[in-house]
C-alpha cells in the first residue's frame, strides 16, 4: 500500500527523511527525559543505525530493487 503512495508524495527520499526526523526526536526526548522509556531509546537507536548503515530500517523492502 506505501509503496504505490511513495511516488506522488515525494519518493523514497521523503520518507526516509521525515523518519529519520521522527526517530531523532524519540531519541533525543528519551535522552532529556527524567524516567526514560528505555525500548524507545533502543528502537530508535536501532532504526537511526540501520539509516546509517544503508539498510533503511523499517522500510527497507519500499527502498530495494
Amino acid at each position: 500500500m506505501a509503496a504505490a503512495a511513495l511516488d506522488p508524495a515525494g519518493g523514497p527520499d521523503v520518507l526516509v527523511g521525515y523518519s529519520i526526523m521522527l526517530e531523532m526526536w524519540v531519541l533525543a526526548h528519551e535522552l532529556a527525559a527524567d524516567d526514560p522509556d528505555e525500548a524507545d531509546r533502543a528502537n530508535a537507536a536501532a532504526m537511526l543505525a540501520a539509516f546509517a548503515e544503508g539498510h533503511g530500517g523499517y522500510f527497507a523492502p519500499l527502498l530495494g530493487p
